[in-house]
């Protein structure tokens, strides 16, 4: 358990027509694995998602804050329970194996949308096998450096087994 003191998530994840918008620029298409305004932004590297949240005056979460938002005061494997609920994300047994506009699935308890399944999302920690089991237990920050950063939330490519809350990998594309 930790404690995180207070700060902003946003109750949805960045759509391609916003992130051209903040970024200045026109996507490459061929860049993304499906193309569409209101789809989620895919396929960026962890210094762009930096990037995008600076330019918006925001930050990465940590992982811990990241972790307090998708569990939104629920003690269950995620946020409406322990089985999966497919009114409540997009994963592989739904998709149809492509994503989906942004929002369009019911959100947790606090109104945030797409925190489980969609696309995976980058916070600012560090990958880390152990920081956990010695970490402190106030606004924990992950460790000081690493190879990759953490990714979290599962996406619409992800089975049942990937599919809660406390799911996390270190991200592939962290360049």
């Amino acid at each position: 358990e930790v404690c995180v003191d207070s700060f902003y998530m946003e109750k949805m994840e960045a759509t391609q027509k916003e992130w051209e918008t903040v970024m200045n620029i026109k996507l490459n298409i061929h860049n993304l694995s499906h193309h569409g305004d209101n789809l989620p932004m895919n396929r960026i590297r962890w210094i762009e998602a930096v990037d995008y949240c600076s330019r918006k005056g925001r930050r990465l979460p940590t992982e811990a804050e990241w972790e307090y938002s998708a569990r939104a005061g629920t003690n269950t494997l995620n946020p409406w329970g322990d089985d999966i609920e497919s009114d409540h994300l997009w994963f592989e047994a739904n998709s149809v194996r492509k994503p989906h506009n942004v929002g369009t699935k019911k959100p947790n308890p606090w109104g945030l949308h797409d925190m489980i399944g969609s696309v995976w999302e980058w916070v600012s920690d560090w990958s880390s096998e152990t920081f956990y089991k010695n970490s402190p237990n106030k606004n924990p920050k992950g460790p000081k450096d690493g190879s990759h950063h953490v990714i979290r939330g599962a996406s619409w490519v992800d089975s049942e087994k990937e599919i809660r809350t406390a799911v996390r990998y270190p991200g592939e594309a962290d360049l």
